[in-house]
């Protein structure tokens, strides 16, 4: 598990980057849509009825990504990081 959550996080992240250079948005934003993707994986994932370990996995990822995003928004300068990601 712990190997597939590094992956999709790396995979993310890398992502998030390349979003950044094409649409010219914030990181953080990117971050968070991220945290968005993965928790609709996760309900996805419950409404099909995938194993429980893939479900954590995803629901892993998107809190890892929340993480990210209000670090990166700190680092962006927005004044209230937590509320600004919660926003998005």
């Amino acid at each position: 598990m712990s190997a597939r959550l590094n992956l999709a996080a790396a995979l993310a992240i890398g992502l998030a980057g390349a979003a950044h250079a094409q649409n010219r948005q914030p990181i953080s934003t990117s971050l968070t849509e991220c945290s968005v993707i993965f928790t609709e994986l996760a309900e996805l994932g419950t409404r099909r009825n995938k194993d429980q370990t893939t479900i954590d996995a995803a629901l892993a990822s998107a809190a890892l990504f929340v993480v990210e995003a209000r670090s990166q928004a700190t680092q962006e300068n927005v004044p209230d990081p937590y509320k600004y990601v919660q926003s998005e």
